[in-house]
């Protein structure tokens, strides 16, 4: 292969290779001059810059403010409906079930810009670890979960885990859930 473009992700050498792997394994691999795109969306702006940045690298800066702006718009459309309701739930998203742990970056920006009050995670900071136990005592009305790097039937596989534990399913006002 003789690549002019990697795009990879230095935000977590849990969900992928550092980049400094990446880096060597280009001068190992290749002779031909690489672009390194490493993309590190810690925050909601984050997520914006590093689109904007694969555009730029791709050369198609134009492709990256429309979608951005798309993408903007769309939440803002979204944000103002979902505001209007008089139901403001907690939320806790869970971004890794084993060991538990909580959506952090963007994801309480996410949650607080739909009107729900976020229980875990702080904008802007890496994903903190939690314990089942602050997840029961915390007892949100809305847990969303969303495993960093699975797709739903991944998900799925994987949920049994949280699933089963003592507590998952709770008598709360009468209702079995």
């Amino acid at each position: 292969l003789k690549p002019d473009i990697i795009i990879t992700q230095s935000q977590c050498e849990v969900c992928a290779v550092s980049l400094k792997d990446v880096e060597r394994a280009v001068s190992n691999l290749t002779e031909s001059k690489v672009h390194i795109v490493s993309l590190e969306p810690i925050a909601l702006p984050h997520v914006w810059r590093d689109i904007h940045a694969v555009a730029d690298a791709l050369g198609i800066p134009e492709k990256g403010n429309e979608l951005t702006e798309r993408m903007q718009d769309r939440m803002r459309e979204i944000s103002a409906d979902a505001c209007s309701s008089e139901y403001h739930p907690s939320v806790a998203t869970i971004e890794w079930i084993d060991p538990l742990m909580a959506g952090g970056n963007w994801m309480p920006e996410l949650v607080e810009m739909v009107g729900g009050r976020n229980l875990f995670g702080v904008a802007g900071k890496h994903s903190p670890w939690m314990s089942f136990e602050e997840l029961a005592d915390a007892d949100p009305d809305v847990i969303v979960i969303l495993p960093c790097g699975f797709d739903v039937s991944r998900t799925r596989q994987e949920l049994p885990v949280l699933t089963q534990k003592d507590g998952w399913y709770a008598e709360r006002e009468g209702i079995s859930h």
